[in-house]
This record gives structure tokens, C-alpha cells and sequence, in this order.
């Protein structure tokens, strides 16, 4: 059995990006192969979350001053980076809480994690718009990684860049496609794009120039 685990704080923020991994990897994934859980609050309960477990996956916001949805991938066999040292709105940090397991011999025999960089953390704060593009992302690649859900084979679409604006440091590009409706896209993946650019997105983000020729692309 298989255990994810989103940890978060609901009503802060950034704070619930892996509670929002968590949600939609429950969706798409069964329950017979793959059992996920919430921990909102103190990150000590993770030692009891995943007691007898063998294969775990954790995902939690972090804020170590990277850029707004970056997504950071640890081993737990190994000591976590810095960027999972900050405790964000928790008493205690996750690097912290897999050190203490690890001296208490209760780390899983497997463990994985992802951290998803925040920039909002207040009380009412709405999730930033990279983070939730970094949601939608890192929940494709978790299911791709676990061979889990019926996630579609997902088409990259091509748009001219209409406009480049700002959010909270974050250059955030509207993409016309061509529908009628345009689409917000995050330029941290190709940041040297400009205004009348054709490029490719995916996922919220903007993955690179293309050719104008061709409308769309496959991206495993």
C-alpha cells in the first residue's frame, strides 16, 4: 500500500498547497492501491501517520526564499536541503520532524517528498497564482511517479504572449489561444519570453518558444 500525505494549513495562503496535492491525487487515484491523508496542524503527527507504512509520499509548502512555485523533490534516506528546514506556519519543520524519526528509527523504509515554494502565508490569503499552477504539475508528475489514476496523456497548447504582469515578483504571462478566452500562464520556466512570443504551456506554466506553425505538442 502506498501512502501520500498533504500537509498544509487551510485559510493560509500558499500554506494549503499539499493539502491541495493531496485532494486531487485522492481523485484520480484508487483507493485499493493508493490511501492519502491530511495532517494540518503539527507536522509530529506525520510519526503515527505513516507508522507501518512502507512507501510514503509527502507534500508540503515551504518558504526558504526560492521563487514562487518552484518545486522542490527530497529522498528521505538522506538529510533533507535547506529548503525544508523553514517551519513556515508550523511549530516544528519537516526536516526537522525526519530527523527526529530518523534517530527514533520510525522513518519509512521508502519516503519521498515535494515542496512546493510559497510566497502568500497570511490569515484569508488566497493560494498565489504560481502555486497553484505548481499544484496542478506536481499532481501529474506524483500520479505519473506512483503509476496510479486515469490522468489523460496531457496536450501542450501554443498561444501568443498578449501581456506580461506581475504577481508579487512572479512574471505572469496572458497567452491568447485562439479561443476566444485567454489563459494566465507563469514565466518562471521561460523567463526570457516577451510580448508577441508564440510559446507552449502546460500545467500553468510556460515551457518555451515554439515555432508559429504548429498549434500543439504532446507532453509526457
Amino acid at each position: 500500500m502506498i501512502l501520500v500525505i498533504g500537509i498544509g494549513t487551510p485559510d493560509h495562503g500558499d500554506d494549503a498547497a499539499g493539502l491541495l496535492v493531496a485532494e486531487r491525487v485522492r481523485a484520480v487515484a484508487s483507493p485499493r492501491t493508493v490511501t492519502v491523508r491530511e495532517l494540518v496542524g503539527d507536522q509530529l503527527g506525520l510519526l503515527d501517520l505513516w507508522a507501518g507504512a512502507r512507501e510514503v509520499y509527502v507534500i508540503d509548502a515551504v518558504r526558504s526564499g526560492g521563487p514562487p512555485g518552484a518545486v522542490y523533490r527530497f529522498d528521505g534516506a538522506e538529510r533533507l536541503t535547506p529548503h525544508f528546514a523553514n517551519k513556515s506556519t508550523h511549530a516544528f519543520s519537516l526536516a526537522d520532524v525526519i530527523e527526529l524519526a530518523r534517530a527514533m528509527d520510525r522513518v519509512p523504509p521508502r519516503l519521498i517528498g515535494y515542496g512546493i515554494e510559497g510566497t502568500r502565508w497570511g490569515l484569508g490569503d488566497l493560494v498565489s497564482a504560481p502555486v497553484m499552477a505548481a499544484v496542478a504539475a506536481l499532481t501529474r508528475r506524483l500520479c505519473l511517479e506512483l503509476r496510479v489514476g486515469t490522468l489523460p496523456m496531457c496536450l501542450g497548447i501554443t498561444g501568443v504572449i498578449a501581456g506580461i504582469s506581475d504577481d508579487d515578483g512572479v512574471a505572469i504571462a496572458l497567452i491568447d489561444t485562439g479561443t476566444g478566452t485567454p489563459v494566465s500562464a507563469c514565466l518562471l520556466t521561460c523567463p526570457d519570453a516577451v510580448t508577441g512570443d508564440t510559446v507552449l504551456i502546460h500545467a500553468g506554466y510556460v515551457l518555451r518558444r515554439v515555432d508559429e506553425t504548429r498549434t500543439q505538442e504532446v507532453v509526457p
